[in-house]
Formats: structure tokens, sequence, C-alpha cells
């Protein structure tokens, strides 16, 4: 390069030129900046909606039980041999299965079930604050069942019954996909960060059942028995021979069964004006 190249650069010109290249780099950079601020704004108010909503469904799923529980608790105490149709009370006593399912998570053999899943984690949690995943799931499944109280047995019709189950097991992990199964079975959209949660009512296990009860005759009771195989023993003895009787499924009119004892028996069912009512040990007692 010779001396009059040299002399055709001006300097001023130069650095001018430079200034505008670093106000442009500072501007890129500031709006790069703010950008990722308003990013991460965003994403802190979309986990906060959904921590929220997490929360409340949480909550309230709480307080549904609590009241479920204290409508037990207030209907009076009654024998199953003292239960007049029509009145609304609570008996209390020993489960007596006539079938059972395993329980959604832990497999137990039970006659009702209550499984929920909680969200927990941030993971997938922008899906569920745009309504792509639930924050809880619930899933209650019953089958019909004995209870007896020392007095007499009554026959619980789970059809519309709600509820109160307060021994509850906690699953952090899935590993092997029951609650996976259980998302996907309820609708919702199965991922991480959930927890599962369930209680059960297991054959043996002290019952509370409240609600309105019905006698009904041995021949009503037939017509409704699936395969005629459905044993009310409600005038036996307490010992443990009647029991094991009870237990043990028998066809009508054979000892023990359907035409033993009284003409009428009770059956606890969720009526037009209140769902049954059935809770575990804690809900019984408390």
């Amino acid at each position: 390069m010779g001396a009059e190249d040299v002399d055709d650069i001006d300097p001023a010109g130069a650095t001018e030129q430079q200034a505008h290249a670093a106000a442009y780099t500072v501007t890129d950079r500031r709006g790069l900046v703010a950008g990722c601020a308003a990013m991460a704004i965003d994403s802190l108010v979309i986990i906060a909606l959904a921590v929220t909503a997490a929360t409340h469904a949480v909550v309230r799923n709480r307080r549904e039980r609590a009241r479920r529980a204290r409508r037990l608790r207030r209907l009076p105490r009654v024998a199953i041999a003292d239960f007049v149709e029509g009145q609304a009370a609570r008996i209390v006593g020993r489960v007596i299965e006539l079938e059972t399912f395993p329980a959604p998570l832990s497999r137990r053999p039970c006659v009702a079930a209550e499984a929920i899943a909680v969200s927990v984690s941030l993971a997938g949690i922008a899906e569920r604050a745009v309504g792509k995943s639930a924050s809880l799931v619930r899933d209650l499944r019953m089958v019909r069942f004995l209870v007896d109280d020392g007095t007499g047995i009554a026959l619980v019709e789970p059809e519309g019954a709600e509820a109160v189950l307060s021994a509850r097991r906690v699953l952090r992990r899935d590993p092997e996909g029951w609650g996976r199964r259980l998302l996907v079975r309820c609708g919702a959209r199965a991922g991480d960060g959930f927890r599962y949660h369930e209680g059960a009512i297991v054959p043996g296990a002290t019952v509370a059942v409240g609600g309105h009860g019905v006698r009904e005759t041995a021949a009503e009771l037939e017509e409704r028995a699936e395969d005629d195989d459905l044993a009310l023993d409600a005038e036996r003895d307490r010992g443990a021979a009647g029991a094991a009787r009870a237990a043990a499924p028998t066809r009508p009119g054979a000892p023990g069964g359907y035409r033993d004892g009284p003409a009428l028996r009770l059956t606890m069912r969720s009526s037009e004006r209140a769902p049954l009512l059935v809770g575990d040990l804690r809900a019984a007692l408390r």
C-alpha cells in the first residue's frame, strides 16, 4: 500500500462507522436480553397458573372429602336389626365380600377403591395450564358387599354411592405403569410429574355406610341376585361359625340362605334425596 492510499482514509469516518456498529450491537443485545426476559416471565406466569390450578384442585378435593366425612358422621348410628325403612342413618360393621376387584394402584383385593393422581412437578406443567392435561384425576370403583354389625347383615348397593376413604397409600413413582393406566382410563394425558394416592376397603375391614335403607323380602332379593348366589343371613349367631356361614354364598332355599330368619332384609342404597356414603375405619369412628 502506497502513501497516497493511506492519505485517502478518513479517520473521522472510520470512527463514526465503528460507533454505529457498536450501537447496533448494544441494541441487538438489549433486545435479545429483553426477549429472553419476556419469555422467562411468560414461563413463570404459566407455571404459577398451573401450580395454582393444581393446588386449587387438591384443596377442593380435600374439602369435598371432608364434607362427605362430616355428613357421614352426623348421621345417627343405628344397629342393622333396628334400622327403620326410609330413615337416614349410619350402620357400622365388618365387610363381607360378595366379589372383589384389584385396587388400581396396589392391586389389593377390595370392594371399594379410590385412586387419585395429583400433578406435583413442573415437568409438562405448561400443558396442564392450558388444559391439555389434568391437575387432578379421581377414579372411584365400588362393588356390592355385605356389612355385618353383629345384629344382622345389610346389603350395600354401590350405584350412585360416594366414598369417604381416609386411609391412603401414596406412590411417588410408577414403576409398574399403574398410574399411567389410571390416567388413560380416566381420559387424561399420561405423563411424568404425578403423585398417586389410593384408598381402599378390603374384606374384613370396619366400614361405615350412611344413607337410606329399605327392607326387602327374600323374593325381591332373589330377583335381583346375580346368579342366585347372594347369601343374606340377617339373623344368625355372632360366633365364628356364623360369620363363616355368612361369608360363604348359598343358593335360595339352602340352610343359611335367603329364606332363613325374618322375611325383610335391609338394603342400603342411594336415593333421590341423597347418595349413599361409604367410609373406612377413620371415617366411621372419628
